[in-house]
């Protein structure tokens, strides 16, 4: 589910070959542009991994904001057993933070959801405007998005019992209310 980090591509929109002007030196001319653009790309990266984002946010116009994408995912094997917890900050193609945990005696939705949660910890202390928070798992996804308002109403019961998981949905919700946020679910292990 967590993109793979090493030889991460990022995708540049030439024009194509049919629709660029014609030039006299041809390649050279393209070729010339095209490593300008990755001077500039580069010089943004490290302009970036110097300053906070909420510093390089208020110089931006607001159409031009950075997106930082998140995606958190969780596991455990067997299930209950150990498992571990992780999640990946990227802004514009450069992996900016990660983070990782485990248990010993955990199940997979814990995992899931604690992804989630230190993720959203990480959004709110370095308080990106524009935040995409990817999950594979549907529970937690539509857990936040859609069913916690009904939990909590229900006092984060299931009958007389508390749900499963209690404990993390109220801090979750915590932390969703401070910061609210809509997460994505995208699917995983699809090789992407």
């Amino acid at each position: 589910m967590i993109p793979y980090r090493k030889g991460i591509e990022t995708v540049s929109i030439y024009q194509r070959p049919e629709t660029r002007p014609e030039t006299r030196d041809g390649d050279q001319t393209r070729d010339r542009d095209q490593t300008e653009t990755k001077r500039a790309s580069s010089a943004k990266t490290l302009e970036f991994e110097s300053q906070p984002i909420a510093k390089i946010e208020r110089g931006l116009a607001l159409e031009e904001k950075p997106t930082v994408s998140v995606y958190a995912d969780g596991a455990c094997e067997p299930n209950p057993g150990p498992g571990a917890w992780a999640f990946v900050v990227y802004w514009n193609g450069v992996e900016l933070h990660s983070e990782t945990g485990a248990d010993l005696d955990t199940t997979n939705n814990r995992m899931e959801l604690t992804a989630v949660f230190m993720a959203l910890g990480w959004i709110a202390e370095h308080s990106p405007s524009k935040a995409l928070l990817h999950s594979d798992s549907q529970y937690v996804v539509r857990g936040c998005n859609e069913w916690r308002r009904r939990w909590k109403a229900k006092g984060w019961k299931k009958g007389s019992a508390d749900m499963p998981n209690a404990d993390l949905w109220r801090e979750l919700d915590g932390r969703l209310e401070a910061r609210p946020i809509n997460l994505v679910w995208v699917r995983g292990h699809s090789g992407r």
